[in-house]
């Protein structure tokens, strides 16, 4: 009697070991996602439900750690075991997505390929077999990610320019070229190059074949001298970053919301840009200022506006000058402001001045270091458009709304020092006097 009930005991403890195992797929397939490829094979060992999990799971990823033993070398620098084992491991992943496509017919929904570049043919074969066989398999997130330098670039093969099922498309130090046909990529919602040869040519062919895009991020690529962002309803989310071929962009997006820029002063034709933020990284050094104050003209219509400077002179401008140009960002009203150096006090005040021309009507400004938040952030309240003697005061006359100076009402000024955070709140006639002692005895 007591060894039948210790029999039925220990059934039921072994029966509930592997409780995992009969969770849905989707969950299994979720715990998957967070596992290496290494780990992740190991896996197909627990059980029939865990190879089958293994088999079928929509992510495949072959990362930098499957390559870890090469991840240090060169192909010209391996001997004949290593290049045998290398090639070995080639075939071997490369079975693994071929059989997705070919003999299961499985979707994929993700997959990525990070490795280090090789120079030599049967790398690129395994690269080719890779893309076209996860394109076979209607991959929606692709991923080609190759650490490399800029001697070699690997070539992307024209199958993926025309895979109608990709919507996401992650590309780094790789060339793309143009294809005999127009590129299609008709469900690609959001595109990052990094590190990417492609020319003038090739880059309006892409983007033209691309008419769902939302988001485009191009950074550190070369090639192309000019962007023509035309036709393109659904781009909301704009980055270029370190392009250093680019001499001119001309946008024609009507729903553009966020740009992010970091480079040289370059042409830049837009059509009443009205973005909700804007993000700027700009050498100044040998810019002439009016070039500057014309090349932020182009987001008169804006709201927020985030600036990195290497040194508070960056952002003064002559009183001479600003009486002759209008301010260029009237409508701007968070303005963000980081310094590679943080400004003294004294400087700060000078700052603001300067500040505030650019964008007069400011509700908020901030001005710290980078990678902080802000030493120092105002918050400005105005009174309604002001009119003396039935005339617009005469430091207005060249600016599209009221100079600060006329129609500040009140500011508050927050003050981050380390964990000490203090708030000061001036309003009256001499405000800037206040501003200015403040501002002089903080720093």
């Amino acid at each position: 009697m007591v060894q039948g009930s210790f029999d039925i005991m220990m059934n039921k403890r072994i029966n509930k070991v592997d409780m995992i195992s009969e969770l849905p797929e989707p969950i299994l397939y979720h715990i998957l996602s967070f596992l290496p490829f290494d780990e992740i094979a190991r896996t197909s060992v627990l059980s029939t439900t865990w190879q089958r999990a293994w088999r079928t799971c929509p992510v495949l990823k072959f990362d930098l750690a499957v390559f870890k033993e090469y991840s240090l070398h060169s192909s010209t620098n391996f001997n004949e075991g290593e290049i045998r084992r290398r090639n070995e491991l080639f075939n071997c992943l490369a079975k693994i997505i071929r059989n997705r496509h070919c003999r299961d017919m499985l979707s994929i929904k993700e997959f990525t390929l990070e490795i280090i570049l090789f120079v030599d043919l049967e790398f690129a074969s395994f690269v080719d077999q890779c893309i076209c066989h996860a394109v076979g398999c209607n991959v929606k997130e692709l991923k080609i990610l190759f650490m490399a330098d800029d001697i070699y670039r690997y070539i992307i093969p024209p199958i993926l320019l025309f895979a109608d099922s990709i919507e996401y498309l992650e590309l780094k130090c790789c060339t793309l070229e143009s294809p005999v046909n127009s590129v299609n990529l008709s469900s690609l919602g959001k595109l990052v190059l990094l590190e990417v040869y492609i020319d003038d040519c090739m880059i309006k062919n892409l983007l033209g074949g691309c008419p769902l895009i939302e988001i485009l991020h191009l950074q550190d690529c070369g090639g192309f001298k000019s962007l023509e962002l035309f036709g393109l309803t659904r781009l909301e989310d704009l980055c270029i970053i370190s392009c250093m071929d680019l001499v001119g962009v001309n946008i024609e997006t009507p729903n553009l919301h966020f740009l992010g820029y970091t480079g040289n002063i370059i042409s830049l034709s837009a059509n009443a840009l009205a973005l909700s933020g804007i993000y700027l990284l700009i050498p100044l050094q040998n810019v002439k200022t009016q070039r500057y104050i014309k090349f932020l003209a182009n987001f008169y219509f804006s709201e927020v506006l985030t600036r990195h400077i290497s040194k508070s002179v960056d952002v003064m401008v002559p009183r001479a000058l600003r009486e002759k140009i209008p301010s260029p960002l009237s409508n701007l009203k968070l303005l963000n402001l980081n310094c590679g150096v943080a400004p003294t006090g004294g400087t700060i005040a000078k700052v603001m001045d300067s500040l505030l021309w650019f964008a007069p009507h400011a509700k908020t400004i901030s001005v710290g270091e980078f990678g902080k938040f802000g030493r120092f952030s105002f918050k400005f309240t105005y009174k309604k458009q002001l009119i003396y003697e039935e005339r617009t005061a005469s430091c207005c006359k060249s600016l599209p709304v009221s100079c600060w100076h006329h129609c500040m009402e009140e500011v508050k000024v927050e003050f981050k020092e380390e964990r000490n955070f203090t708030i000061f709140t001036f309003n009256g006639a001499d405000i800037w006097e206040k501003i200015v002692t403040l501002c002089e005895s903080l720093g």
